[in-house]
C-alpha cells in the first residue's frame, strides 16, 4: 500500500481484530515529520472528582501535530502504540467514574515541554517477545530525547532512553536520521 502524506498510519486487520501497529508505516510517518516543528499536542486525560493522576497514568490519547500536517492520534493498546490520522474528539462525562477532558498539553506533563521543538531524528521501538508491532517511538526534538510507548496496556512517557522496567522487552531500532 502506498503511503500518502498525512494519510493512514495504522492498519486494520482483515480478521476484525482491530487496529495494529506496523513498523514500516510508523517509520514512514516518522520520516515525513523529521525536520518539522512540533506545533502542538492535544491530550485526552481521565479526571475524577476534579483531580487526575500524573502524566502517563491519566493519559488516554494524545494528538501531536507537526507543522504543515494534520494531527495524529496516538493510542496505547496492550503492547502496541497505534497511530491514526484523526482530529481530537470532544471530552465526555462518565458519571461517577469521572470525566475525560481533551485540551492542549500543559506543564508539567512531558509532551507539553517539547511543543515548539523540531524533530531532528527518530527511531521505532519494536514490542516484546519478538513481536513485530510498534511498541513505541523514540523522538529527538532539538536535542531532547523522549520515549512514547505502550507496555502492558499502560503508557510509557519519559525523557532519554526506555526505562529499565521495559528495556529488556523492547527493541529500539536504529535512528532514522534526516533525509
Amino acid at each position: 500500500m502506498a503511503q500518502q502524506p498525512g494519510r493512514l498510519v495504522a492498519v486494520r486487520r482483515g480478521d476484525g481484530g482491530g487496529d495494529i501497529s506496523e513498523p514500516r508505516i510508523v517509520t514512514s510517518w516518522l520520516r515525513e515529520r523529521i525536520g518539522r516543528r512540533l506545533a502542538e499536542v492535544t491530550e485526552a486525560r481521565h479526571w475524577h472528582q476534579g483531580e487526575r493522576d500524573p502524566d502517563a497514568a491519566s493519559l488516554i490519547h494524545a494528538w501531536p501535530r507537526f507543522e504543515g500536517l494534520p494531527p495524529t492520534e496516538l493510542h496505547c493498546n496492550g503492547d502496541s502504540l497505534e497511530l491514526s490520522t484523526a482530529d481530537p474528539y470532544d471530552g465526555y462525562d462518565m458519571d461517577e467514574c469521572g470525566d475525560v477532558r481533551v485540551a492542549p498539553a500543559t506543564p508539567p506533563d512531558l509532551l507539553a515541554g517539547v511543543v515548539g521543538r523540531r524533530l531532528t531524528d527518530a527511531a521505532v521501538i519494536l514490542g516484546p517477545f519478538g513481536g513485530q508491532d510498534c511498541a513505541g517511538v523514540l523522538l529527538r526534538l532539538d536535542g531532547v530525547d523522549i520515549v512514547i510507548g505502550a507496555f502492558c496496556d499502560e503508557w510509557v512517557l519519559t525523557t532519554g532512553r526506555p526505562p529499565a522496567r521495559v528495556a529488556p522487552y523492547w527493541r529500539v531500532q536504529p535512528w532514522l536520521g534526516p533525509r
